[in-house]
């Protein structure tokens, strides 16, 4: 992972699946090649992005360097066990994995939107993160 224009101020998190960023508005996945991504294989991940990010909103970026698979079906309970996850950034570099994130899309309910850059992908997270706590605050005054 090449990180420009980011705070170089993060956790590290390996998992039997793929490693981890944690970083303070948003986590960097790279799954294994050939992993196959379940809501269950994913519990320890899920608790431990709980254990870091409280109740705090933050984005997800997931850097699509490897080929691997996911039940589409799983996002419905992500979405319940991550109700402050409110961004997904999917960076794709071919074109096998566009078609993938086409049929993800329609299964997640969160904000998604799909870059060829992984710079990209983090400037629309911080921004998009940023944004949606201005717009919390702004109700909540």
């Amino acid at each position: 992972m090449v990180l420009k224009k980011i705070d170089k101020n993060y956790k590290i998190f390996h998992f039997d699946f793929g490693i981890f960023y944690f970083f303070e508005d948003f986590i960097i996945g790279e799954m294994d090649d050939g992993a196959d991504i379940t809501f269950e294989n994913c519990r320890e991940l899920i608790y431990t992005i709980k254990k870091n990010y409280k109740l705090n909103v933050f984005g997800y970026v997931s850097n699509r360097i490897n080929s691997y698979s996911v039940n589409p079906l799983d996002y419905k309970l992500i979405n319940k066990h991550l109700g402050n996850l409110i961004s997904f950034a999917m960076v794709c570099y071919d074109n096998t994995c566009q078609k993938s994130i086409d049929i993800e899309k329609r299964f997640c309910s969160r904000t998604v939107k799909t870059f060829n850059d992984l710079d990209d992908a983090i400037e629309w997270t911080s921004y998009y993160i940023k944004r949606e706590r201005l717009i919390g605050a702004l109700k909540s005054s």
